[in-house]
């Protein structure tokens, strides 16, 4: 019977908050963990994904970002990076801040607010 969407096996699962870490199956219901176990069975869900040797971890958050496009010259789209590193929060670290002002800056002829 199939009463998940999908099923991660094999992997290593670090969800500190969470109470696992070590090898865990993850099964995925409606976009949401329905549950995590040492075995589950692989009947249980619709797709199932071997993800042995690689960690299976909840959504992470990047502190100290720069995802404003055109703000700065390191002002990035995140959408196409973001996926491949696990990281569903990104906190922008100022890229709109003093040196994307029109009042300071290099082209301003002054360094500093005000």
């Amino acid at each position: 019977m199939t009463i998940y969407d999908l099923l991660l096996t094999g992997g290593r699962v670090v969800d500190v908050g969470g109470g696992h870490v070590g090898r865990y199956d993850v099964a995925v219901r409606g976009g949401q963990i329905a549950a995590v176990a040492p075995a589950l069975p692989a009947g249980s869900a619709r797709d199932v994904a071997d993800v042995t040797g690689h960690l299976v971890t909840p959504g992470l958050v990047d502190l100290h970002t720069h995802v404003h496009p055109g703000a700065t010259y390191w002002g990035i789209h995140p959408d196409p990076v973001a996926w491949h590193s696990g990281v569903t929060t990104w906190v922008d670290a100022g890229s709109a801040g003093a040196w994307g002002s029109t009042r300071c800056g290099p082209r301003s002829g002054h360094i500093g607010y005000g």
